[in-house]
């Protein structure tokens, strides 16, 4: 792995002036506990680098590239902790290893700030409700198992202790699940290959509850204020009611194309945003969910399932 590319000086400055002193030694490392994989809907990550995608930004919010001013809530431009990964396929996706790149140099330069800020309590923010804190949720899976134990949090006595060693490990991510297309070496990070989870049913029962409502409906997505894209997402009837309906919203209204048309996933806006294609190639806006890890293949293939069956509330 090579060594990442130190941030602007600025942001040093920056967080060491919010510091007000120097911030402690993070002490030794130990390589094997800083690559320990943990999982998100079978996506991997190492658990320091989980712990920053879940509480700092899952490129929807605070320390994240390429979002809104008003959602960065006063994170000074640059200062990107988005260490989601780069590829889930073979495809290079320059663009995505370099926003991990640079994320990567921001989180290893800066990481005695870091460190420091989260073991003060002021990071993640206290009392900010207005950030998807805790989300996606990584778990611990054995070798062979589907689900785990959930990965504590990033301000408990062990998430501390989980971030301290990744860091003073010179942060290392994982880069992509599968190996380059074109046979080279990894730019920034490992290869850790994904795992099957517990299958969910393809009934509404199960998806909301299990997929849409823990990848989508929350603060600054699709909740009941939010409503990125004029879709409310907040409970599974206004969740259905909403898919049932034609595009809305700035960048995909003009698509005209429903949402959701029962029995024909292929015609089905959801399904195209979630592979991030549609039938020409394209799709209107991005790709989602916008944080954490993009949706694994059976998940997809259980909601166009259920809309192949019908798209039912029962």
């Amino acid at each position: 792995m090579r060594a990442p590319n130190p941030p602007p000086c600025r942001l040093l400055l920056l967080y060491a002036a919010s510091l007000g002193a120097c911030a402690p030694d993070l002490g030794v490392c130990d390589p094997a506990a800083a690559e320990r994989v943990v999982y998100d809907d079978g996506t991997p990550a190492y658990e320091g680098q989980a712990l920053v995608i879940q509480s700092c930004g899952a490129g929807a919010f605070c320390h994240s590239e390429g979002i809104d001013a008003t959602d960065r809530f006063g994170v000074p431009r640059g200062l990107d902790f988005d260490l989601r990964l780069a590829s889930t396929t073979p495809d290079v996706e320059a663009p995505s290893i370099e926003r991990l790149g640079r994320s990567q140099a921001n989180a290893h330069f800066l990481a005695t700030s870091v460190y420091e800020q989260v073991r003060r309590g002021a990071m993640p923010p206290p009392g900010v409700t207005a950030v998807p804190i805790g989300r996606p949720e990584y778990q611990r899976v054995a070798p062979g198992e589907r689900e785990g134990p959930v990965l504590p949090g990033i301000a408990t006595e062990e998430g501390l202790a989980i971030l301290r060693n990744w860091l003073a490990c010179q942060a290392p991510v994982v880069e992509r699940t599968l190996p380059r297309a074109d046979g080279n070496e990894n730019t920034v990070g490992g290869t850790a290959a994904t795992i099957e989870t517990t299958p969910v049913d393809p009934v509404w029962s199960a998806i909301y509850p299990r997929i849409v409502e823990r990848s989508c409906a929350y603060t600054m997505c699709h909740d009941a204020t939010t409503q990125a894209g004029a879709l409310d997402l907040s409970t599974p009837a206004r969740a259905l009611e909403a898919l049932l309906q034609p595009a809305a919203g700035r960048l995909c209204e003009s698509a005209g194309i429903a949402r959701v048309v029962p029995g024909d996933p292929d015609a089905s806006l959801l399904v195209h945003k979630l592979r991030g294609v549609g039938p020409d190639g394209r799709v209107c806006g991005s790709r989602m969910p916008s944080a954490g890890s993009y949706l694994s293949e059976s998940r997809i293939e259980t909601i166009t399932t259920w809309i192949a069956n019908g798209a039912r509330a029962e």
